[in-house]
């Protein structure tokens, strides 16, 4: 990939890069927040992919959530963000996001950065959150 092959040329030794692959569902009950609506990803879960946070021990300095699941990645990076550390939620201008990012204000500051996105797809919006522990 792009990104290895980047952190490989740039002799940066301190990021594991984890593939977790989505998953056939074996029960046929997917709860939503595992499975995504995109064509090819029907019927496929996508738990160990947002649990794969927890492969690596620790708290983190920076956590970003660019993908599928990211209501549920977000929930497990809010208690494994370091109280200095940073979320960057990108896409975070859609509806389905707002309640939940709404819902962490009290704990973590929350700044929304606007611009285009790229391929000519329009504006949309990128989210910072960072423990309010950290002021």
């Amino acid at each position: 990939s792009t990104l290895r092959s980047e952190i490989v040329k740039r002799n940066i030794n301190n990021v594991e890069m984890l593939l977790k692959e989505a998953t056939p569902d074996q029960s046929n009950v997917i709860p939503s927040k595992y499975k995504t609506a995109w064509e090819g990803f029907i019927g496929r879960n996508f738990r160990d992919y947002v649990n794969s946070i927890d492969d690596v021990e620790g708290s983190f300095d920076l956590i970003l959530i660019d993908g599928v699941c990211r209501q549920a990645c977000l929930e497990m990076a809010v208690s494994r963000i370091k109280p200095d550390g940073l979320i960057v939620l990108d896409n975070s201008a859609r509806p389905r996001y707002q309640s939940m990012i709404k819902s962490l204000e009290e704990t973590f500051f929350v700044m929304r950065v606007s611009g285009p996105t790229p391929y000519g797809q329009g504006d949309d919006e990128t989210t910072l959150l960072w423990p309010r522990s950290s002021s």
